[in-house]
Parts: C-alpha cells; structure tokens; sequence
C-alpha cells in the first residue's frame, strides 16, 4: 500500500521528458517566430529611411530645377548625365549635399530640350541589400 501511495505522489511531483520537450518546442517557435518579426521590421525601417532621404534629395533637385531660369536648363543640367558630370564634389552633390545612399546617383532628363513646354525628370537611384533602387519626379516648365 505504501509503495503505491509513493509512485502516486512521485509521479504528480515532477514533469516527464515529454513535457519538457514539448515546452521547449513551443518556446524555440515563438522565439523564433518574434526573431523574425523584430528582423523584418528593422529591414523595413531601413528601407524607408532611405526612401525618405531619396525623396528629399529629388526634392532638393526639384526646386533647384524650378528656381533655374528656363534658358540655363540644359547648361545646368545636362540631360541623362548621371551626378551632372564630372568633379568631385559633383556639381549634384552641391546642391542635396552629400550623398547618403549607398551608390547613389542623381539624373535629370529633359527629353525635349528645344521645346517652349519641357518635361524636367529627376530620378535617384542607389543599392539597397543588392537591389537597385530608384525614385524619380517630373515637372513641366515653359518659358513663360
């Protein structure tokens, strides 16, 4: 009667090897599975930020584009030529200041350059884990 009470009581004290695995399991997958979420959003953070710095940039070169008199377009920027020439710093460069993208380049195109009304392109391109990235914005300008 005695050794069975004590195999009752031993056996409600303690967890079995199952159990511990099974708990073990389920602790390495939610780990694992919080691991990834916390990693995806860092790669979308860091995405993003570079997003917003190409946009500033094509901002800054927008409004550059704009407060250009409609004449000296092409001699200030040179269509598709990519950092706007030669030079370092490149004449792009002074005016976005440095570039903070990793291979960036900044282009701007103007695909009509003889006509009254001119599509101005201004496009940022630049590496991201490997993937060439771009963002571009486009306005009209005329003479007038």
């Amino acid at each position: 009667m005695r050794s069975i009470a004590r195999r009752e009581r031993s056996a409600r004290r303690g967890s079995t090897l199952i159990e511990l695995l099974a708990a073990l399991f389920v602790f390495v997958t939610a780990s694992s599975g919080l691991l990834l979420a916390y990693l995806s959003g860092n790669l979308l953070s860091e995405q993003a930020r570079q997003e917003r710095i190409a946009y500033e940039d094509l901002r800054d070169m927008m409004e550059r584009v704009q407060a250009t008199a409609f004449t000296a377009l092409p001699a200030i920027f040179p269509a598709g030529t990519a950092n706007g020439g030669g030079g370092a710093p490149t004449p792009y460069e002074r005016i976005v200041g440095t570039y903070m993208l990793p291979n960036e380049t900044i282009t701007v195109t103007h695909p009509n350059a003889t006509a009254d009304r001119r599509e101005v392109v201004v496009a940022v391109t630049w590496t991201h884990k490997g993937r060439n990235r771009t963002a571009s914005i486009s306005t009209i300008r005329t003479s007038s």
